[in-house]
């Protein structure tokens, strides 16, 4: 029975929660603070109350079962890298008789590969997030890419001879090896 419980969605789990609480989750998923959530979530005292909601046991269930589903698996982060990898910022302008602008309804579509808009005094300024940065980052996942490391010594490395046996390797003369099988 408890390992049904952990595969309930989100909204199964929070079903039988007050509207608060479940707006309560909701913002602590946003905000990552308790007494901001409860805040947000229109409790009188916040300071007090979210303590007390984090260790109820349905608000922890629900929590755990709505971060599942805002999880994104190996898959899905290697399909967005790929969708970085080959961004190219010539699907979102659009050229008119005035010039070079923006193509918002691409923005809206592809908006994950938008790393920022910024205003400048000439329009809106568009940046994407770095290709190659994305391609060496998918390169690793599938172990295209080996990192070597080598290491300089500054200085001198001395190494000393000693005539004690106990330093001394012993290496077979030529031939021992192969009369050694001859018997």
């Amino acid at each position: 029975m408890v390992e049904a419980e952990w595969r309930r969605t989100g909204a199964d789990v929070m079903a039988g929660l007050t509207g608060k609480r479940k707006l309560f989750i909701e913002e602590y998923l946003t905000c990552w603070n308790a007494t901001e959530a409860a805040r947000r979530a229109g409790y009188k005292h916040p300071n007090v109350i979210s303590a007390r909601l984090v260790k109820v046991r349905e608000i922890q269930e629900a929590i755990r079962a709505r971060l599942q589903e805002k999880a994104m698996d190996a898959d899905e982060v290697l399909a967005r890298l790929a969708d970085q990898g080959k961004g190219n910022i010539a699907e979102f302008i659009v050229m008119t008789r005035d010039g070079a602008v923006i193509d918002w309804e691409t923005v809206k579509r592809k908006g994950h590969l938008v790393k920022s808009l910024t205003p400048t005094a000439h329009g809106m300024r568009l940046e994407l997030y770095d290709a190659q940065s994305a391609l060496v980052q998918i390169g690793r996942a599938h172990g295209l890419f080996v990192d070597r490391h080598q290491h300089d010594v500054d200085g001198v490395l001395e190494i000393h001879y000693t005539n004690d046996w106990r330093d001394q390797a012993t290496i077979p003369p030529s031939g021992a090896d192969d009369n050694q099988d001859a018997g």
